[in-house]
């Protein structure tokens, strides 16, 4: 990317697919825990997936952005990184929350309810 002031270069350990693979497992890890139905788990990937892109092309944006203004130095690029993932990641946790499997019932298999008095 070249900008009348500087050019910049992806490093490696800034890629996106670092960005994105490590998001989609605990994604994956997520989903086998919280659903049940294999198409809820497939659905919570996919957004996971488009969100995750989503957030790097933002982390990446700003990153560059916050640079050429003067607001990051040095090191500011990777506590940033770090930032816009963790809330990235909680934020896909809550809402894969709103899909999960109500398992209120199956909880405890076995387990007698008795409803009203013995």
């Amino acid at each position: 990317l070249t900008l009348p002031s500087q050019q910049w270069e992806v490093a490696t350990d800034c890629a996106g697919l670092r960005y994105v693979i490590p998001g989609l497992a605990l994604a994956y890890m997520y989903a086998a825990m919280v659903y049940g139905r294999v198409l809820r788990r497939a659905a919570f990937l996919v957004v996971c997936g488009v969100f995750l892109i989503l957030a790097n092309g933002v982390r990446a944006f700003s990153i560059i952005f916050f640079d050429f203004v003067g607001l990051a130095d040095g090191t500011d690029h990777r506590v940033f990184s770090y930032l816009v993932y963790g809330i990235t990641i909680v934020f896909l946790a809550w809402i894969g929350t709103f899909w999960a499997d109500d398992t209120t019932e199956e909880a405890t298999p076995g387990l007698v309810r008795h409803h009203g008095s013995a």
